[in-house]
C-alpha cells in the first residue's frame, strides 16, 4: 500500500500531536503527515495490527507512538483532573506546532443488544467527545500554531436537497451532528482568543478505504460478497459522498501546511493566507445506496441482488460542496470510488477472519 504522492505539503521539521492516531481513518492521516515530513507524536491506543500502513509507520523514525492505557478519551474516571486524565498527552504539548485532532469515541449501550434512547446518547457524546477535546483545548500551549479538528458533514443535518457549502447553518439534527458542532465552536474561540494560532474544524463526508472495520455501509457489503451472501440495504435511494480515507489525510496535511505557511499557488491565495475556521472536504459526487452495493458485486464478480428494506425512513441526500477548501490550499480528491472500493474489497479477502 503506497502513500498518495499527491498533493505534497511541506512539513519538514514541523512537530504535530495526533490523536486518534491509531483509528481507522487517524492512521491514515499519520501515514500522510510523516510522508510529508512531519515529526508525528502518535497518541492513542496500540496498534490493531489490521493497517499494514499504520504498522509501518509506526517504525518509522519520525514517529513517536504514545501508546495510552485506552483509547479515546484516554481515562474516564470520574473525579480525576485534566492533568491525570491526559497524564500521556499533556507533555507533548508543550513541544508540539500543531495539533490535529482525529480521537473519538462513539457512545454504546452497556448491553450490545440495546440502543442508547436520544437523551443518552446525546449526553454520552458530550461526555466521551465534547469535554475532553475541551480539556484539550483549554490545555494547548503558546506553542500550537495550527489545530485541525474531524468534525462531520452531519452537522449540517439531514434535509437538504442540493449541495451545501459552509454558508449553510449547520442543523446538527443528531446527537453525533450536535457533538461535532458543540467542539467546533470551541475550536474556533480557541483560535480567535489566540493571536498566532489558526485552526480549521474539517467536515468531513462518508469515509472509506482498507482497514475500515465498523458496522457500516461499505464494510457490511464487503463482508457479505465475500461470504457469498446479498448486501442488506435499507433505504437504496440515500444518496451520500463518499470519500477516500486517503484523501481525507492528503487535505489535513494541506490545511496544516496552510495554516503555517499559506500557499501561495493556491487559488486566490497569498504567502500570508490561512483556511477558514469550517471547511468541507468532499469529492462532489454522490452515489445511491444501492449503487454502492453494486459496485461492491462487480468487484467481486457475483451475480446476486442486494436485498432492500423495509425502509422506514425517507431517503437521505447528503452532497457537500468542497470548493472552498480547494481554492484556499489547492488540494483535490485523488481516489475515485470504484479504485478505493476495490483496494478495500482486496484488503478484507486477505483477512478472512474479518467476514468467514
Amino acid at each position: 500500500m503506497v502513500v498518495p504522492s499527491v498533493p505534497q505539503a511541506d512539513l519538514g521539521g514541523v512537530n504535530v500531536v495526533l490523536t486518534g492516531a491509531t483509528g481507522f481513518v487517524g492512521s491514515f492521516v499519520l501515514a500522510r503527515l510523516v510522508a510529508d515530513g512531519a515529526r508525528v507524536y502518535a497518541v492513542d491506543g496500540p496498534d490493531p495490527g489490521l493497517r499494514p500502513h499504520l504498522t509501518e509507520v509506526l517504525t518509522h523514525p519520525n514517529v513517536t507512538h504514545v501508546e495510552t492505557p485506552q483509547r479515546w478519551p484516554y481515562r474516564t474516571q470520574s473525579g480525576l483532573g485534566a492533568e491525570e486524565r491526559f497524564e500521556e498527552l499533556l507533555p507533548l504539548l508543550d513541544q508540539a506546532d500543531v495539533v490535529v485532532h482525529f480521537a473519538y469515541h462513539k457512545p454504546r449501550h452497556a448491553s450490545a443488544s440495546q440502543r442508547l434512547s436520544g437523551v443518552e446518547e446525546l449526553a454520552a457524546e458530550f461526555q466521551l467527545n465534547v469535554l475532553p477535546s475541551l480539556d484539550l483545548l483549554q490545555n494547548l500551549g503558546s506553542n500550537v500554531a495550527s489545530f485541525c479538528f474531524a468534525s462531520s458533514g452531519l452537522a449540517y443535518g439531514h434535509g437538504h436537497d442540493s449541495p451545501v457549502n459552509e454558508d449553510v447553518p449547520a442543523l446538527g439534527d443528531t446527537a453525533y451532528g450536535l457533538a461535532k458542532l458543540a467542539v467546533e465552536q470551541a475550536v474556533t474561540s480557541w483560535s480567535d482568543d489566540s493571536t498566532t494560532a489558526n485552526a480549521t474544524s474539517l467536515r468531513i463526508v462518508t469515509v472509506f478505504g482498507p482497514g475500515e472495520t465498523a458496522p457500516r455501509a461499505v464494510p457490511n457489503f464487503v463482508r457479505r460478497g465475500l461470504a457469498g451472501e446479498a448486501p442488506k440495504i435499507e433505504v437504496a435511494d440515500d444518496r451520500r459522498d463518499y470519500i477516500s480515507a486517503w484523501d481525507v489525510a492528503s487535505g489535513v496535511s494541506a490545511v496544516v501546511s496552510n495554516h503555517l505557511i499559506g500557499d501561495s499557488s493556491a487559488e486566490g491565495g497569498s504567502a500570508s493566507a490561512v483556511c477558514d475556521p469550517v471547511l468541507n472536504i468532499a469529492t462532489g459526487r454522490t452515489y445511491s445506496t444501492g449503487e454502492v452495493a453494486q459496485l461492491v458485486l462487480d468487484h467481486l464478480a457475483l451475480d446476486i441482488q442486494p436485498t432492500i428494506g423495509p425502509a422506514n425512513r425517507l431517503p437521505l441526500q447528503h452532497e457537500i460542496d468542497s470548493s472552498r477548501l480547494q481554492a484556499q490550499t489547492g488540494w483535490r480528491p485523488t481516489i475515485g470510488l470504484a479504485e478505493g472500493l476495490a483496494e478495500e474489497v482486496e484488503w478484507f479477502r486477505e483477512r478472512p477472519e474479518l467476514w468467514s
